[in-house]
This record gives C-alpha cells, sequence and structure tokens, in this order.
C-alpha cells in the first residue's frame, strides 16, 4: 500500500509506481480527531496536533493533553500570573487584585495555546480598588491601595469593625468621654 501502477516503464515488463496521497484518497486516514495527516513517499503519518504529546497506552498510540502550567515551560512568564492548563491549549491571568495589561493597550495581548505567544508586551498590573466607592463600605472609612490588595481605616475617633474573616465591614463611633478603668 502507499503507491499504486502508474504505466509500463518504456518497453520492459518493469512497471513505474507513484506514490498515493492518503491523506487525500482516505477521509478516514487518521481517525483520531486529535490528529492530522502528514503524506510520506508511499505512506502517511498521523501527527498528534499542537499541545498534544503522542505516547504509546496500552499498545495504542494516542494524542495525550501536554500540561503547559506545569513543568519548565513558561506559558505565563510575567510576574502575578496564573496558568490555566486546557485541553491542547492554556491560558492566562492574573491573580485576584491584578489585571492583564499590555503596551498596545489591549486587556489580553498575549496568544495562548499554540507555543508561539508573544508576552514581552504584557504584565499584570494593579487593580486600584479604592476607585470604586464602595470597596470601604462605610462613610466614615477611606481606602488605601496596597500592591494586589487594598486596606480599609476608619476616620479619626472610629473603629474599624471586621467579620470573622477579618474583612472590613464599617466603622463605629468611639466613645471618647468614656475614662477607662
Amino acid at each position: 500500500h502507499g503507491f499504486e501502477e502508474a504505466g509500463p516503464l518504456c518497453d520492459s515488463c518493469e512497471r513505474l509506481c507513484h506514490d498515493i496521497d492518503e491523506c487525500d484518497r482516505y477521509d478516514d486516514a487518521c481517525p483520531d480527531p486529535n490528529t492530522f495527516c502528514v503524506n510520506r513517499d508511499y505512506s502517511y503519518d498521523c501527527i498528534c496536533n499542537n499541545g498534544l504529546l503522542e505516547k504509546i497506552i496500552d499498545g495504542v498510540h494516542e494524542c495525550v493533553d501536554i500540561n503547559e502550567c506545569s513543568g519548565t515551560f513558561e506559558a505565563c512568564p510575567f510576574e502575578f500570573s496564573v496558568c490555566t492548563n486546557e485541553f491542547a491549549s492554556w491560558s492566562c491571568d492574573c491573580q485576584t487584585g491584578y489585571e492583564l495589561s499590555s503596551f498596545e493597550g489591549s486587556a489580553y495581548g498575549y496568544e495562548s495555546g499554540d507555543g508561539s505567544g508573544e508576552f514581552s508586551d504584557t504584565f499584570c498590573v494593579d487593580v486600584n480598588e479604592c476607585h470604586d466607592s464602595f470597596t470601604c463600605p462605610d462613610p466614615n472609612a477611606y481606602c488605601i491601595n496596597t500592591e494586589g490588595s487594598h486596606e480599609c481605616h476608619c476616620t479619626f475617633g472610629y473603629d474599624s469593625v471586621y467579620d470573622a474573616t477579618g474583612r472590613f465591614t464599617g466603622c463605629v463611633d468611639m466613645n471618647e468621654c468614656i475614662v477607662p478603668g
């Protein structure tokens, strides 16, 4: 297989054969949907799609996902980034308190999945939570932006109140007239 008779070669009894392109001729040359067909001289190969690795499992060639987010491959090589592995791909996002930015002004200045993404212009920048007037939910509170987060403080004469998880919930009036003890 892989070749067919092309006609007589001169006047001898030998026949000339030429390659069959199995990839064009047979729709099911590579039945695994995670592969693509590459014609070779007198044969063909089924190659795993980008983001997949060929492994032999129980004697069967299979294409398995490469976890681009683990090991030495730096899928998201910028500070405060978070890599999410997906089947045959990956995506980059930022840690809580940060957002993606790029020099081009696009929030998503990278390409994920095929290993050819350009990351040099992409980075995570601090989100200034203090721009949102509801960040510190009390009229007697003020917000201080910190790297990747924020702090709520109460104005003079008020004490901060926190819930059981340590989240700021508001301010209560201090009674400065009460003398301790």
